[in-house]
């Protein structure tokens, strides 16, 4: 049987992915993840080898809808250096890192993160290149006039085995909130 990429996020709705993508300055540099792959991870599960026992135990899982607002960009730093660029999660962030640990509790045989401080948020750019350091560090300081809010109503089980073929993660699996 074939492998995937598995992980589980709380996708952002495609009018408000579009929203804050038309918002985004600093031109290509914040804009080379599509829009319709924004997502808040929960966990990346990585390879599985039997995907029928993770789509049962992913629906399992419950949770209540809760508002999410994403303020503006922040960054990872890996060494020293600017590694990643993010959308920061103002509200909703305690909701959000709670749903990861329930997460985390129910696929704790995939739970291999070396980095054990969870941070919410929407990768932008992961790919930074030397030239583009001193440009991206300065987007850090950018904030949206306002905060933008959605309803986090579904958590789904992606797959992004085909990342690089089709640029989209797909939806193998999903699970509404209780409202």
């Amino acid at each position: 049987m074939t492998k995937n990429r598995i992980f589980i996020g709380i996708p952002v709705p495609a009018d408000i992915a579009k929203q804050l993508w038309e918002m985004l300055p600093g031109g290509e540099l914040l804009k080379r993840s599509a829009f319709t792959n924004y997502h808040i991870t929960l966990q990346f599960l990585g390879k599985v080898s039997n995907l029928s026992e993770v789509i049962e135990q992913f629906k399992s899982l419950t949770f209540n809808s809760f508002k999410i607002s994403v303020d503006g960009i922040s960054g990872f730093y890996k060494k020293g250096k600017l590694a990643v660029m993010y959308l920061s999660i103002s509200e909703g962030k305690g909701e959000v890192t709670t749903l990861s640990q329930v997460v985390k509790s129910t696929f704790a045989a995939y739970d291999n993160d070396p980095n054990p401080v969870y941070t919410p948020h929407i990768t932008v750019n992961r790919n930074i290149k030397a030239a583009e350091l001193q440009s991206a560090e300065q987007l850090l300081t950018f904030k949206f006039a306002q905060p933008i809010y959605f309803e986090a109503l579904h958590i789904y089980l992606y797959d992004s085995i085909n990342l690089r073929d089709s640029g989209l993660y797909g939806c193998v699996s999903s699970v509404s909130a209780n409202l």
